[in-house]
């Protein structure tokens, strides 16, 4: 009974606890010196975002998928994001001992068909929920979603023409140093 094999398949001893699982990764927090600049950090980590960026009937542009501020070169091919600052609101922070900033970022989506341009903007507004972002190595306390819209020639495209637009406000709010 000693000798069978099955008293030997088992590299642990007999009445051993199970080993614990191994501890997951850290998570990885984007850091930016403004909010702007650290959903830019996310941005440049998200590759399901930029594969909708992709045109499949052109070469691989080196820039599809960026993040651009304010606005794209004058060479990218849409569809293209463009981000900017809206607002910054202070919240009183008189009854905390900590203060909060809440950042209003618009991103704005530019393509060549309405269909395009609310089907990235759709997937930017699920992606941006769980967001992890820091600024100025402060914690966010959240990434909200809020307005969108979708027009024609409210945006240019290459060549001055017209193009799709479809725009989506994020608000980032974040601890600040009294």
């Amino acid at each position: 009974m000693f000798g069978s094999l099955w008293s030997f398949n088992s590299p642990r001893p007999f009445n051993a606890p199970p080993e614990a699982p191994p501890d997951p990764p850290e998570p990885v927090v984007y850091d930016g010196a403004t909010a702007l600049e650290a959903l830019q950090a996310w941005w440049t980590d998200q590759a399901e975002l930029k594969d909708l960026f992709v045109r499949p009937d052109q070469d691989q542009d080196p820039n599809a998928g960026r993040l651009w501020h304010l606005e794209a070169p004058e060479t990218t091919a849409e569809p293209y994001a463009t981000v900017l600052l809206a607002a910054e609101t202070e919240r009183d922070g008189r009854t905390t001992g900590y203060a909060i900033l809440d950042a209003l970022v618009q991103i704005t989506i530019h393509a060549e068909t309405d269909e395009q341009a609310v089907a990235i903007r759709r997937a930017v507004r699920r992606a941006v929920r769980s967001a992890p972002l820091a600024v100025d190595g402060n914690p966010v306390l959240y990434v909200l979603p809020g307005g969108q819209t979708t027009g024609l020639g409210e945006g240019l495209g290459l060549g001055g023409r017209d193009c799709w637009v479809a725009t989506l406000d994020v608000e980032i709010a974040h601890l600040i140093d009294d």
